[in-house]
């Protein structure tokens, strides 16, 4: 009789395993079914993102070449301001220069009519002497 009961043990615990792997079988089944579900969802994440990289890093390419133009440009115009500003300390020192109280008309040949005020004082005081 033990031995009937142990066998009738056996064969129900027997049962009860293969029950119980099925559903085991079937819950690894669907966590594999989640699971690549949830790799192509990554896989599309990722593939929009490494899009949106590349997106931006044309948009940072472009900037970069936006602002080297810009700073092509912003060269020219300094070198451009310092040639007006060595013109302009030129016109000054040149104006500094000029006899005081001399009117310059326009068209004026202002080397000359200083040549002639200077010849001019100086027979004033060759007579004067």
């Amino acid at each position: 009789m033990a031995l009937t009961t142990i066998q009738e043990t056996m064969v129900r615990n027997h049962a009860d395993f293969k029950i119980e792997i099925g559903e085991m079988k079937g819950e690894i089944w669907k966590l594999d079914d989640k699971t690549i579900r949830s790799n192509c969802t990554i896989q599309q994440r990722v593939a929009k993102t490494e899009h949106k990289m590349k997106a931006v890093e044309a948009k940072v390419e472009q900037t970069d070449k936006n602002i080297e133009s810009i700073e092509q440009k912003l060269m020219g115009e300094n070198r451009k301001l310092e040639e007006a500003i060595a013109f302009l300390e030129m016109e000054k020192a040149d104006f500094f220069l000029r006899f005081q109280n001399v009117t310059e008309e326009r068209g004026e040949d202002l080397p000359k009519l200083m040549a002639d005020l200077i010849a001019e004082a100086l027979q004033n005081e060759d007579q004067g002497i």
